[in-house]
């Protein structure tokens, strides 16, 4: 028999570009969410120091009073923030340069419909020439085929007598 796990198991859908961007921080999506959900916790608890996950892991926030007590004008806070401004910063960087690759991909895509539009245009220019061409040759045997019809038809009809006619 298997031993019983402490842990229950989460199930959840994100997106691909969530996924992705996990993926560079994180080997699985498993630690990236029991990581943020630790996060989530702590905040909720109170507990949540921004300058690393390991302050609040264990219990014991040791520094969060001495952090509390040195910097009472909310210096403390402002360092906090500008780290999670470089985060952000990162984040919109990246999400540029994604935004970037996406508009050069896109850019590709519409070259290669104008080639096509091109292409379809050139051919469909062919086919009317060559419907020209066919309907000038068709007018001038129609005239042709007229001016034969006007030859075979026999003149006077009434001049020539029948044959068994002769008198």
């Amino acid at each position: 028999m298997a031993p019983t796990e402490d842990r229950i198991r989460v199930s959840a859908r994100i997106s691909k570009e969530l996924d992705t961007r996990l993926r560079q921080y994180y080997a699985s999506a498993a630690q990236a969410i029991n990581e943020a959900l630790e996060v989530l916790v702590a905040m909720k608890e109170g507990t949540f120091m921004p300058s690393g996950a390991d302050k609040y892991a264990d219990g014991t926030n040791e520094d969060a009073g001495n952090d509390s007590n040195s910097n009472a004008n909310g210096a403390n806070s402002n360092a906090y923030g500008t780290n999670q401004d470089a985060g952000d910063a990162r984040d919109l960087k990246d999400r540029l340069t994604d935004a970037l690759a996406q508009v050069e991909f896109l850019k590709g895509q519409i070259t290669i419909k104008d080639n096509q539009i091109t292409a379809k245009d050139n051919q469909i220019t062919a086919k009317d020439n060559q419907i020209e061409k066919q309907a000038f040759s068709l007018q001038s045997v129609i005239q042709e085929n007229s001016r034969l019809n006007v030859k075979l038809l026999p003149e006077n009809k009434e001049a020539k007598k029948r044959w068994w006619q002769f008198w």
